[in-house]
């Protein structure tokens, strides 16, 4: 019922640490009784990834052990070294192989690998390509774009390898977030490696978002929502001016909401709520168990 006293969590990090690490089961829970309960969420930088994987992997998402690439994954060819019958005679069925071009996870069951969840983020299909000198090469540093403020105009540009130009879909344009948003791509700091995954093609996505926004390098989400929850995968920081504002839109729509309609949440004290949010830190504290063994 605490949760009941919280109206809007903003949620910034740029932790390396893997979302479906168990280090985060903590984390995961609260986002996971957020999302039941419809809380006001704002997560930005790598804290979108985290909400990505929790809408993945749901409510009662499914404890897993990520065997290959020290977590990350690797392509889907390797899964061919790693024999199913060593895990299931084990025992060990919660181990998981996982793709990192596409973020599906696959579980041993009997002889074969059976494909069955996803952690909602990539890394091989979105990782930065380094060239042969050891430097990042960027696809866009040459593209620009006008943006206004005042009444002056300047001409956005990419000068750092985690820079990258982002631009709201079609579709989404006319979208609160976007209010007196620039026209034009917008230039923002996103850090690279583990990159948030399109749910539209997630073939086993619990909670499927809406993707409001796209990265112009790889096309995948940059600001997504699930109710009242949105996930923006780049950092929040003055100097990148559009950050903040979406920030501020995200506050000043939800409030607007709430006065309206007296609360846009829905109560954990409702029984069929409160059990399915025991649930969820039951699971986490089950999935911690199985990492320590």
């Amino acid at each position: 019922r605490e949760i009941d006293k919280l109206d809007f969590i903003v949620l910034d990090g740029d932790s390396s640490t893997l979302p479906w690490s168990p280090v985060l089961d903590p984390l995961a829970t609260l986002l996971r009784i957020c999302i039941l309960a419809r809380k006001c969420v704002f997560a930005s930088g790598r804290m979108a990834n985290m909400l990505s994987f929790v809408l993945a992997d749901g409510i009662r998402g499914k404890p897993f052990v990520v065997i290959n690439g020290d977590g990350l994954g690797t392509p889907l060819e390797a899964l061919s070294a790693f024999p199913p019958e060593d895990y299931s005679q084990s025992g060990d069925e919660n181990c998981a192989f996982l793709d990192s071009d596409t973020g599906d996870l696959y579980f041993p069951r009997g002889s074969q690998w059976v494909r069955q969840g996803s952690v909602g983020n990539t890394y091989g299909a979105g990782a930065p390509r380094k060239e042969r000198s050891g430097t990042i090469k960027s696809q866009n540093r040459s593209r620009k774009s006008k943006s206004v403020v005042g009444e002056k105009t300047f001409t956005p540009f990419i000068g750092r390898p985690d820079e990258t130009f982002g631009s709201p879909r079609p579709e989404c344009k006319s979208h609160a977030l976007f209010r007196q948003l620039p026209p034009g791509p917008f230039l923002c700091q996103r850090r690279q490696g583990v990159t948030v995954a399109d749910p539209r093609t997630i073939r086993f996505c619990k909670y499927r978002s809406r993707p409001l926004a796209a990265d112009q390098t790889n096309n995948s989400p940059l600001v997504f929502e699930y109710q009242n929850v949105v996930g923006c995968a780049f950092q929040l920081s003055n100097k990148y001016p559009t950050s903040a504002l979406l920030l501020t839109n995200y506050l000043v729509d939800k409030m607007k909401q709430v006065v309206a309609e007296g609360h846009i949440d829905r109560r954990l004290h409702n029984t069929a709520i409160g059990m399915e949010a025991a649930a969820a830190s039951v699971n986490a504290a089950t999935r911690r168990a199985a990492q320590e063994r």
